[in-house]
């Protein structure tokens, strides 16, 4: 099953067809990430496909699903922070390694940067003070660190 058959379904028993509940779900939280699907039954899961079908190529056309620089800018704005981190290759390590954070916080900062991304630039430059403070909070961290050593 894949998410052309999907696009294809009717009703909720040419649903029920393709397969297990579980794989459907599955299959549709994969496609959807990080949005996921609440239904107990092909009824409810035919509600959700129903809805995605209508919306399916507005969800195509969101920039936050395009390319990584979206992704980057997404994760820094609405995810929880262990999931952000994770996205945006945050590490525990930048506090220790003044050159590592730099290259790190250069090398996001060029995806999220309101200049790289004109078609969601007010995103775009939320996204980019979050990562300036996110920065700036392992720079005093370091200093302070530094300063203890000394």
């Amino acid at each position: 099953m894949n998410i052309a058959s999907l696009k294809s379904v009717h009703t909720p028993r040419e649903l029920e067809t393709l397969g297990p509940l579980d794989e459907i779900k599955s299959t549709l939280e994969h496609e959807i990430s990080p949005l996921q699907v609440h239904a107990a039954s092909y009824d409810e899961l035919y509600k959700v496909v129903a809805k995605l079908q209508y919306h399916w190529d507005s969800l195509q056309k969101d920039a936050y699903f395009k390319n990584e620089n979206s992704r980057y800018i997404f994760a820094l704005l609405y995810m929880e922070p262990n999931e952000r981190d994770n996205v945006i290759g945050w590490d525990q390590s930048f506090y220790r390694d003044k050159d590592k954070a730099q290259k790190w916080y250069r090398s996001v900062a060029r995806k999220v940067h309101p200049d790289h991304n004109p078609e969601n630039r007010e995103d775009a430059g939320r996204a980019f003070e979050e990562l300036e403070d996110m920065y700036n909070d392992i720079q005093v961290v370091a200093k302070d660190r530094q300063e203890e050593e000394d």
